[in-house]
């Protein structure tokens, strides 16, 4: 197992780390998201809309490719349990692309559903020590596009101030 930066540690186990990390960033999205279903449910003009909150740093591509910014950046817990929140809003974007109700095939449905994932990118917030390049309004801007999207907007995407980004 790698050795994690003790500021990540303080009197917690590596273990520990993990999974109070895993516990905000997946395990409490998916709840906070189920918790709120019943109500979006409801929801047809416009149509539900989902935005989860990611970070360029789970996204696969920023870690594999050599010649990206955040390449040398280790941090395996923030960064695996944003790739797993990832994978989870694909899961939800999917289970209601033909509404709710609609059954395997995307058959009976009802108005489908806008769930995307933004990628702010380095805003200046407290979990960052306020050393972010850009305002929270400027780090929000995409958040407020994808919540307000028109009935014909995009769904299953990730995407960031400047648009589409890989997954």
């Amino acid at each position: 197992m790698r050795v994690l930066p003790v500021e990540w540690l303080g009197d917690r186990t590596a273990r520990q780390v993990w999974k109070d990390t895993f516990d905000t960033n997946v395990f409490g999205v998916a709840a906070v998201t189920d918790a709120f279903i019943p109500c979006l449910k409801k929801s047809n003009d416009p149509a539900p809309r989902i935005v989860f909150v990611s970070s360029d740093l789970g996204r696969l591509e920023t870690k594999y490719d050599p010649d990206h910014q955040f390449f040398k950046r280790p941090l395996p817990v923030y960064r695996s349990s944003k790739a797993a929140m990832d994978m989870l809003a694909l899961h939800y974007a999917k289970d209601f692309r033909a509404g709710w109700g609609a059954d395997e095939d995307g058959k009976g449905g009802g108005v489908e559903w806008k769930i995307n994932v933004t990628c702010p990118g380095p805003t200046n917030i407290d979990f960052i020590r306020n050393r972010g390049p850009q305002s929270v309004e400027m780090g929000a801007r995409n958040a407020v596009r994808l919540a307000v999207l028109g009935k014909d907007g995009e769904t299953g995407t990730m995407s960031g101030n400047e648009g589409p980004l890989p997954w």
